[in-house]
């Protein structure tokens, strides 16, 4: 299903049901639709919105494009090496959408929905649908509103380092002492709702986010000794 954000005002709803009555219908959508639920498309413009009739292929797992870029540099005795990765075009399904944004759980949810429908005056950013017990309309139904964007930069890698010159190390018999601080996973850049945008799954579920643990993120501090 198509999200057309919600049904910001009883009127509103009121308008779609009295144009599917004048075409048979009991209702654009469900009997119990209410102010703050999502509006769904009728692609098929028969003026109800049906399981058959209304639903479409959405999203693509896949990456259009894998990229990434690697920079080391120095600079008397410092030294710098970054390695960035990224993916475009691809979308992620979340299949913890109920449990995390639907609105119909009283579980921990994401701070996205704190702009939520909550009245008329009050109607959010007019995409998150109310908080409601029981879901009558159906807002949990697989539609655009669980997909999002899986594009991502991350910094997979950054070291930083500072070798002291010969002429110190010498005089206590070194030939090479580094001191360094790195990290892996450090940063990451993308639009993604979840934890991380680098889902896992099989060929059969990829790009589902079934809210698994994140890459985790390190920081190092070393030093480099030579004798």
């Amino acid at each position: 299903f198509v999200a057309d954000g919600v049904f910001k005002t009883k009127s509103e709803l009121d308008a779609a049901n009295a144009s599917a009555k004048a075409k048979g219908f009991t209702a654009f959508q469900e009997d119990a639709t209410g102010a703050g639920d999502v509006r769904f498309k009728d692609l098929n413009g028969d003026g109800h919105i049906t399981w058959d009739g209304d639903r479409q292929m959405i999203g693509n797992s896949i990456p259009k494009s894998i990229y990434g870029l690697n920079i080391n540099l120095e600079y008397r005795g410092f030294d710098l090496m970054a390695y960035f990765q990224g993916t475009a075009g691809s979308d992620i399904f979340s299949g913890v959408f109920e449990n995390t944004q639907g609105g119909k759980t009283t579980r921990n949810q994401l701070a996205y929905v704190h702009n939520r429908w909550k009245s008329e005056s009050d109607p959010g950013n007019g995409i998150v649908p109310r908080a409601v017990v029981g879901d009558p309309n159906n807002n949990n139904r697989p539609s655009t509103l669980m997909v999002s964007s899986g594009n991502f930069l991350k910094l997979r890698q950054l070291s930083v380092g500072y070798s002291l010159p010969d002429y110190m190390i010498s005089k206590i018999g070194m030939s090479n002492l580094r001191f360094y601080v790195s990290s892996n996973n450090l940063l990451t850049f993308s639009k993604f709702k979840g934890f991380d945008p680098e889902v896992g799954g099989d060929n059969l579920n990829r790009g589902i986010d079934n809210l698994g643990y994140p890459n985790p993120r390190t920081i190092v501090f070393g030093v480099q000794m030579g004798f």
